[in-house]
């Protein structure tokens, strides 16, 4: 027995497949090196064929041709990659919040692979990240991230992209947050570090028989760390606001882009 499937059918599936693997391919957790390509697809076809019956047929407009259906399916990619990417501002912010943690505190050379993204990062922005990651599963991120992939198809409609000016500025905009919110999170310690390095210039010209500048570093890394703990009792509070300004963030996206 033979099973006819339109290929209207056929096609609005490859869509939201495009735009879902699109999305779990580049969001945090989902998207980490370390979770194997054929999980991935495996997941993204999940995924797909649960969210495919929200879709409309009557939304769904067949390609007159191929080159039409591929760049259907390249915008509806970009629509997956751009909210994956804007999903990355919080993981990325925090490495750089702990890039920059490290070097002031001595730790330049201390780096270690990230199995988030399989590239050498800083320790502390290492553990800024694993920290981080395990804060977004206690909050739910991997049942919110499969919310607005649900969401997504209620705004912007198969073929209903629309790039714009606007879009682009969200996406400009997100960029500056990783580095707002790198500074909210080192702020307190370089802050410390600061103080620290002004004492022990004082204490440099007062007692010059003493080589300040090798007492400096276990000084540094030390007090480093102290800072760092207390740091991480107010971590909760600030992955919690971080995550909101993404969502908002996504949310402005889905609507100029529908």
């Amino acid at each position: 027995m033979e099973i006819a499937v339109p290929i209207q059918q056929i096609q609005g599936f490859l869509m939201v497949l495009f735009r879902v693997s699109g999305i779990l391919f580049f969001a945090p957790i989902f998207g980490s090196s370390s979770i194997p390509p054929s999980v991935k697809i495996l997941i993204a076809l999940t995924a797909s064929l649960l969210f495919f019956p929200a879709v409309d047929p009557a939304d769904l407009v067949v390609p007159n041709s191929a080159l039409l259906l591929a760049v259907a399916l390249a915008g509806e990619m970009l629509i997956g990659v751009l909210i994956g990417l804007l999903g990355q501002v919080i993981s990325v912010a925090v490495q750089y919040a702990g890039r920059i943690l490290g070097a002031h505190m001595g730790l330049r050379i201390a780096n270690v692979l990230d199995p988030q993204t399989g590239i050498t990062v800083s320790l502390i922005g290492a553990f800024f990240n694993i920290v981080t990651v395990l804060l977004l599963l206690y909050m739910n991120f991997h049942i919110i991230i499969l919310r607005v992939v649900r969401e997504s198809f209620s705004i912007i409609k198969p073929l209903g992209v629309r790039v714009g000016m606007n879009a682009a500025e969200v996406v400009l905009r997100a960029g500056s947050d990783i580095y707002l919110f790198a500074m909210q999170v080192a702020a307190p310690i370089l802050a410390a570090i600061f103080f620290v390095e002004v004492i022990i210039a004082v204490l440099a010209k007062m007692a010059k028989q003493f080589n300040m500048l090798m007492l400096q570093f276990p000084i540094k890394i030390l007090l480093g760390f102290i800072f760092l703990g207390a740091t991480m009792r107010v971590m909760p509070r600030a992955v919690h606001h971080m995550l909101g300004s993404m969502l908002d963030r996504i949310g402005s996206l889905l609507n100029f882009l529908g």
